[in-house]
């Protein structure tokens, strides 16, 4: 997908921080390394068909209901990006559904200024390698102007007719669960298309229920005369 000018300009400055190293300034980027990675990769990696679900759903407060809430799916990014920033007093809510492919994050980014840690903390997962440094990663909460994550749970039944309840089958099963899991990590990114949604863990509760975790990702940022606040 074509990016604009500054859709490039903000992918070429999270790649030119990340391979700043604290041997070349007290204010090192290796923590961007996997973010400016995954944003210099193709879409067409993992191309979607068009028509698919919607990956991002714009809700525009205080203008009349005609307007207030528009669809873009993944081939429509051109279309969000042409929406007008919102106006003094005004905000604009964007709910970003799943994986979000490069050309998304680079474009999203560029046109509401979003601070490129909201993106590298959301795209953080065990599979990806840490860099080592003298600098706590993530920082305290309290330096993270307007974001946060929230750790969303839901239990489901796993297998509602398992007659096999022996403690070594449980065992058995769970082992399984880790491995699967590993696997579903390590190769997500590679191979989640746009919009997929992310389990970051799963557990068995019981031997019949399990527990699988998911983020929500938030920040809020000034755009415009107005604000965007911005959901994975």
């Amino acid at each position: 997908m074509h990016l604009s000018k500054r859709a490039h300009d903000y992918k070429h400055a999270i790649q030119t921080h990340s391979l700043q190293s604290t041997q070349d300034t007290i204010y090192p980027g290796q923590q961007y390394t996997f973010l400016a990675k995954h944003l210099q990769q193709d879409d067409l990696a993992n191309p979607v068909p068009n028509g698919t679900h919607d990956l991002g759903i714009l809700c525009m407060l205080g203008t009349n209901a005609s307007r207030a809430r528009l669809k873009f799916k993944y081939q429509d990014l051109e279309d969000l990006l042409k929406v007008p920033e919102p106006d003094e007093l005004r905000g604009q809510i964007l709910f970003l559904r799943g994986h979000l492919p490069s050309s998304w994050i680079n474009s999203i980014g560029s046109k509401y200024i979003i601070d490129p840690d909201f993106f590298r903390q959301h795209l953080d997962l065990p599979s990806i390698p840490k860099v080592q440094s003298l600098f706590a990663t993530p920082c305290l909460p309290s330096v993270q102007k307007m974001c946060l994550t929230l750790r969303i749970n839901t239990i489901f039944c796993t297998d509602p007719v398992c007659t096999d309840d022996s403690r070594s089958t449980y065992i058995k099963r769970k082992g399984n669960d880790r491995v699967a899991l590993e696997d579903y990590l390590g190769g997500f990114l590679m191979n989640a298309k746009p919009g997929d949604s992310l389990v970051r863990a799963f557990s068995r509760v019981e031997r019949k229920f399990s527990v699988i975790e998911q983020n929500l990702s938030i920040c809020v940022e000034n755009c415009g005369k107005g604000w965007i606040g911005e959901l994975i």
